[in-house]
């Protein structure tokens, strides 16, 4: 073994990347317009085993991510951002990390139903949040 091998750094706890790729499977699967019987069909699972695997409670084997990666249109490596510290996130990871949320929809319709001024306000919030949050992790909090 070759003692200067630099392995990348895992930006998460190894249940939290197994849900990290979970949802990222889920994000890519409905903008693919792919149902959970469907997939399941195209993987020889059950549409149970989706669900596992999309709430990250079933690992997803090697040979089951690269069928979901050629089923939904991306390279495997898509389903590892954010896991490993490699590059900033594109427009196209963001929207996928926010379908993947259930949260999301719930959300939309509420901001829909704000004034323009609330909308700011909340939107001056998310930052500091977003920044606080940010703050935290670093301290290793």
């Amino acid at each position: 073994m070759n003692a200067h091998v630099k392995l990348p750094q895992l930006l998460m706890a190894d249940d939290d990347i197994n849900r990290r790729i979970g949802e990222r499977a889920r994000a890519a699967r409905l903008f693919a317009g792919i149902s959970q019987q469907q997939m399941a069909a195209l993987l020889g699972v059950t549409f149970q085993q989706v669900q596992k695997c999309e709430k990250g409670k079933n690992r997803m084997g090697p040979e089951k991510l690269i069928r979901w990666a050629a089923a939904t249109d991306k390279p495997v490596e898509w389903f590892f951002q954010d896991v490993i510290g490699t590059r900033a996130a594109t427009t196209a990871d963001v929207i996928a990390t926010i379908a993947a949320d259930h949260h999301f929809g719930e959300l939309a319709k509420l901001w829909l139903g704000l004034p323009r001024p609330a909308r700011e306000l909340l939107a001056e919030q998310g930052r500091m949040l977003a920044n606080l949050t940010v703050t935290l992790k670093a301290e290793g909090r």
